[in-house]
């Protein structure tokens, strides 16, 4: 493997790949590739939150989130999954009304998915509430 399933020029041949697909009239094909894309755009975006690249996570983690909602809806665990680490990226580059809006998206999908209690609900809940008493 030369680039990894991560590596930026990776990600844009399999957007391109999940576009020719759809072009040909297999969708159903496009949309399993669109999804490991932004499967791979999250991961990179948490590996380069996690190593301080906060800046280059932004662009990636926010095309992982528009993916997951465009392919899969408001209401799928994947895109509620998106939203937190949106959210903290953009609270780290002091973008605190996004940063707000993304939360309070997590928190609403995870309580219509999870439930009030779910731990996953309260974590979104606590960084909601970080974000917006700083």
């Amino acid at each position: 493997m030369l680039l990894g399933p991560e590596h930026p020029l990776t990600l844009q041949s399999g957007h391109l790949l999940a576009l020719s697909l759809y072009r040909l009239g297999r969708h159903k094909d496009a949309r399993t590739v669109i999804r490991g894309v932004a499967s791979s755009q999250y991961s990179l975006a948490c590996a380069r939150q996690g190593t301080g690249q906060t800046r280059k996570a932004q662009p990636v983690i926010e095309a992982a989130a528009n993916t997951r909602t465009a392919e899969l809806g408001t209401d799928h665990p994947d895109t509620a999954d998106a939203q937190p680490l949106l959210a903290q990226v953009l609270w780290s580059l002091g973008k605190q009304g996004r940063a707000a809006e993304a939360a309070l998206l997590a928190v609403q999908t995870r309580e219509a998915l999870l439930g009030p209690d779910a731990a996953e609900t309260q974590e979104a809940n606590e960084l909601l509430t970080s974000i917006l008493n700083k």
